[in-house]
């Protein structure tokens, strides 16, 4: 199957349950595949060994946080010669120097908590042109 041919698949890397289960609401009901990591070292695990199109990243999570969690997987990604997956972090701290530091470890973009669905899906449309125009 063709990349192109298949539902975008998205990692959610989330420590909060309930703001998960509103991510893979919002996403599931517009077709997305999604995976669900709670932590830091769980969401550097599920992307090392599975494709995905796109992560969503929860930059403070236990066990290891979202910033070196995209360091890990940038690492790995060059390791193996693989185009890098965007990764958009999910922050409460969205000033200038803390989307600068997400920038500097190789994160995409950045989503400031709280967000709306509406912003989300905007996001979203950046990176799956396609999806405004209902081609999944």
């Amino acid at each position: 199957m063709n990349k192109s041919d298949r539902v975008p698949r998205i990692l959610i890397a989330e420590d909060d349950g309930i703001s998960r289960l509103y991510i893979v609401t919002v996403l599931g009901k517009r077709g997305f595949s999604t995976a669900e990591a709670d932590n830091g070292l769980e969401a550097v695990h599920l992307a090392t060994q599975r494709e995905f199109d796109l992560i969503l990243m929860d930059v403070n999570m236990p066990e290891m946080n979202g910033m070196e969690a995209t360091q890990r997987i940038r690492a790995h990604e060059k390791k193996q010669g693989a185009i890098p997956v965007p990764v958009i972090a999910l922050t409460a701290h969205a000033y200038a120097e803390d989307i600068e530091a997400c920038r500097a470890v190789g994160m995409s973009d950045c989503l400031a908590k709280p967000f709306s669905e509406r912003q989300l899906l905007s996001l979203l449309e950046k990176f799956f042109p396609d999806f405004s125009k209902g081609k999944w």
